[in-house]
């Protein structure tokens, strides 16, 4: 089989498949790939427009047709904000944005770009507009299963305002552990230090203890 053909085939199984799919997962940029185009509801050629001539989006989402109905973003607090635009282009009527906005910012590795305050995510941005708005839409899941009740107070007090507690299961499941919830080591002379190469900081000393 040519190339062209074997190319042109494999397109056509991939549209098959995303077309019986309920479910899509995906890298954000992977969706700006031209096999989403013909499942963009604001494309002249994809063939769900009824007007063909359609040549700028529509003033109402309701009047765009479109494969995909919910777009749902995990870590979406690690992403930069264009980037969650890519798939928006797909039309949905609904996005739900996952994340924790007290953890890892958006990861940018170009330095212009940071420069040009681009290391904002489309989460933060949102979760700032909307944080002290009575009627947001924001929802935070304040049940933990990950660590022992001891541990959680700490980030609970001083990082969501005593609001983040721990599952009941957590502390009986742990009850045979030997070892208590936590332990506080004092490293006298442990002194961060830069690493030249990687622009890491790493604590030698204590990472030996």
């Amino acid at each position: 089989m040519p190339e062209s053909a074997r190319r042109q085939r494999e397109r056509e199984i991939k549209l098959e498949l995303l077309q019986q799919a309920d479910i899509c997962v995906s890298t954000l940029n992977y969706v700006g790939n031209s096999i989403f185009d013909s499942f963009s509801p604001f494309d002249v050629n994809n063939p769900m427009n009824k007007n063909e001539k359609l040549k700028k989006p529509p003033a109402s989402s309701s009047t765009i047709s479109s494969l995909f109905n919910c777009l749902i973003i995990d870590e979406a607090g690690q992403c930069i904000e264009i980037d969650n635009y890519i798939p928006l282009r797909l039309g949905m009527n609904r996005i739900v944005l996952v994340g924790d906005p007290e953890q890892l910012p958006a990861t940018i590795l170009s330095r212009r770009a940071l420069e040009a305050g681009l290391n904002q995510s489309l989460f933060e941005r949102l979760y700032k507009l909307f944080k002290y708005d009575l009627n947001n839409p924001i929802r935070m899941l304040n049940i933990q299963y990950r660590m022992h009740d001891e541990i959680c107070k700490f980030p609970s007090m001083h990082v969501y305002r005593s609001k983040l507690k721990t599952d009941k299961s957590i502390n009986q499941k742990r009850k045979k552990f030997l070892l208590k919830p936590y332990m506080i080591l004092d490293i006298v002379n442990g002194q961060e230090q830069l690493d030249p190469v990687t622009q890491s900081y790493g604590n030698p000393l204590e990472a030996d203890v």
